[in-house]
């Protein structure tokens, strides 16, 4: 040893933490991809909920809505009834953000059978068009509304 330099042997200094190993390029890439990867799959369970496996409240919405017009024998072409629910889909999807969404959403499975059922449902497409436009309008109507609370809701079956 020279003028009070102490020599260490190689093992001896390097730490068994990996934080104070040395990085190179690869290793500074591989751990940012890997934490951009972290967050958008974070980002992912955030937007689809805990469990992505479950269909959202609006695809839930539109099965229902698409089961009511599967089940009954209209004289509109597939194509006219494809049209119909992505009316049906712009608007429930549009409203996203609207207070009580899924409940709004259980009104329309409910009520859109019997909707549906009544609906005079001809080869014209003037009609067809009408139609569409009230569909619009009935689910517009329905995420503006103010839903009564349970109080309400228990004193209006009685």
């Amino acid at each position: 040893m020279k003028g009070g330099e102490r020599q260490i042997g190689r093992e001896a200094r390097r730490s068994p933490w990996p934080a104070h190993r040395p990085t190179t390029p690869i290793h500074h890439e591989l751990a940012t991809r890997g934490l951009i990867l972290a967050i958008g799959l974070l980002a992912a369970i955030d937007a689809n909920g805990a469990d992505s496996a479950q269909p959202a409240p609006w695809e839930r919405a539109l099965a229902c809505v698409q089961d009511s017009m599967a089940r009954s024998r209209a004289p509109w072409p597939q194509a006219w009834r494809q049209e119909y629910a992505q009316t049906i889909r712009e608007v429930v999807t549009s409203h996203r953000e609207t207070s009580q969404y899924d409940k709004r959403l259980t009104i329309l499975c409910h009520g859109f059978p019997a909707y549906w059922e009544g609906l005079r449902k001809a080869q014209d497409r003037s009609l067809f068009e009408v139609h569409c436009a009230e569909i619009r309008w009935y689910i517009d109507c329905l995420m503006d509304a103010n839903l009564p609370r349970k109080e309400e809701s228990r004193a209006l079956r009685r």
